[in-house]
């Protein structure tokens, strides 16, 4: 099966490795029941509610399978195990029904039921330490978001202060000038009253 990520995405390299984890998760049942699928590749549509897609076998070439990889919100976020797994198993049943009646929906919950048995079978139910080394590289990758938001926020809070320091002085310095403006009025007004005193 070709594995094909999507290019100049951030984290492609974390995207094959999901890939290759799907194939061999899906592995046995696809000898099982003797499925031609040729290639598996990334997609990330504009709709965000679509997850997947399945283009037939021809004669000469097998089946495509697309699957979104990614959340919508965030392209450097990757969807959970367990909803990649259900949006493969769904794809891989368009093989027998290409819609979504009675029958598709029959044929899913067998392959769905063949799928736990393969993967108790063969262990690839647990965790892999390719799970685990993915999730730890997620946490790191939130670490470092929230060091940045919080550092980003720091530096709000101190250019505002900084602006705030220079509209207290310029609000002096207006009242300073507003005091002596007061004075040179207030003389004015004493000459002019002594004059009309004259």
């Amino acid at each position: 099966m070709h594995l094909v990520p999507i290019k100049g995405l951030a984290r492609g390299g974390e995207a094959k490795r999901l890939m290759e984890e799907l194939a061999v998760h899906f592995k046995m049942l696809i000898r099982a029941r003797q499925l031609r699928i040729n290639t598996l590749k990334e997609i990330y549509p504009d709709n965000k509610n679509v997850m997947g897609m399945y283009k037939p076998a021809s004669e000469r070439i097998g089946a495509y399978i697309f699957i979104r990889l990614r959340s919508s919100v965030n392209k450097k976020q990757f969807l959970d195990r367990d909803t990649l797994r259900e949006t493969m198993l769904h794809e891989m049943c368009h093989a027998y029904n290409l819609d979504h009646g009675d029958s598709y929906r029959r044929n899913l919950s067998r392959m769905r039921f063949e799928l736990e048995v393969y993967c108790n079978c063969s262990g690839d139910g647990e965790k892999s330490k390719k799970d685990e080394a993915d999730k730890k590289d997620d946490e790191k990758d939130k670490k470092k978001d929230k060091k940045k938001d919080d550092k980003d926020k720091k530096d709000d809070k101190k250019d505002d202060k900084k602006d705030k320091k220079k509209d207290d002085k310029k609000g002096k310095r207006e009242d300073k000038k507003g005091k002596r403006d007061d004075k040179k009025y207030m003389k004015n007004k004493k000459k002019d009253d002594k004059t009309d005193k004259k």
